[in-house]
């Protein structure tokens, strides 16, 4: 279903860094939310559309459809908050990070120098906050701001430094 919406072939590899990364928070919360995401069990506009009928329309950017792809990577509204993320561990990881699909919803980076398991450890536990922070704001008509995803991520810091 992934590969439907995105509109190219997921790899293996890509796959197998998803699935392993289900575990990696000392929060259970967090945990659950990546697996929610990868078995897409949210309630996208498109999902409750044909249970309800009714527009399958965003309600940030209006779009349709607003399905998971869409509510998570591909909304136009959500642009800016994933240039800001990217930008920001551009900066902490030392190398170039791309906003795309593979770091929006399946927190591993497509690009070929984040490749040190600490770098890699760091994009999927931000990439996951940024998740959450967009679930909390999930019926706002504005997107979450970079600001509140880095207050998030101070408070979530603290449980993986416990961790490790």
């Amino acid at each position: 279903m992934w590969e439907e919406e995105l509109g190219e072939e997921i790899d293996e590899g890509t796959w197998a860094d998803a699935l392993g990364r289900l575990d990696s928070s000392s929060c259970a919360r967090l945990g659950l939310i990546q697996l929610k995401v990868l078995h897409r069990a949210h309630m996208t506009g498109t999902r409750l559309s044909r249970f309800f009928g009714g527009e399958d329309r965003c309600g940030r950017c209006l779009g349709s459809p607003a399905n998971h792809t869409h509510m998570f990577s591909a909304c136009s509204a959500l642009e800016g908050f994933w240039r800001g993320v990217a930008g920001t561990l551009s900066r902490v990881v030392g190398s170039r990070v791309e906003p795309g699909w593979g770091l929006a919803i399946f927190g591993v980076a497509s690009e070929p120098g984040v490749q040190e398991a600490r770098e890699a450890g760091t994009l999927a536990f931000a990439s996951l906050v940024a998740r959450r922070r967009i679930l909390l704001q999930w019926k706002d008509a504005n997107p979450p701001s970079l600001e509140a995803l880095i207050n998030d991520m101070a408070r979530f810091i603290r449980l993986e430094k416990v961790k490790f």
